[in-house]
């Protein structure tokens, strides 16, 4: 692009730092991903996890079905669903929330912090 005989110089000098600036930056975020046998309280969960997301006042992306495991011991099937929840740009206030998030027994949760 330097050098380009058809755009005028502070045009390709503006684009080149443009793109160098804009290269693939990832939001700050928290990924929450959630399992359980029981898909109605992973449902449940997720939705908790909504609500306190509304009340921080942060953007939130899902809850994202994801693909469910079917695992088999002996004759029985079971079976592991799951949701995955982004939290972006959290505040100190969602994160003391999460601390504080009363999830039912049998469902799983993993936070990592991007």
């Amino acid at each position: 692009m330097q050098g380009d005989p058809l755009l005028p110089a502070v045009f390709t000098s503006d684009v080149e730092s443009m793109a160098k600036s804009t290269k693939k930056t990832r939001a700050q975020g928290i990924d929450i991903r959630l399992d359980s046998q029981d898909h109605s309280l992973i449902d449940l969960s997720a939705r908790k996890i909504a609500e306190m997301a509304s009340k921080a006042g942060v953007r939130l992306v899902g809850p994202v079905p994801l693909r469910v495991k079917d695992r088999t011991v002996g004759e029985m099937e079971i079976r592991r669903h799951r949701r995955r929840v982004i939290i972006l740009d959290p505040t100190p206030k969602t994160v003391e929330l999460l601390t504080t998030l009363d999830v039912p027994t049998g469902v799983n949760i993993r936070l990592t912090l991007d």
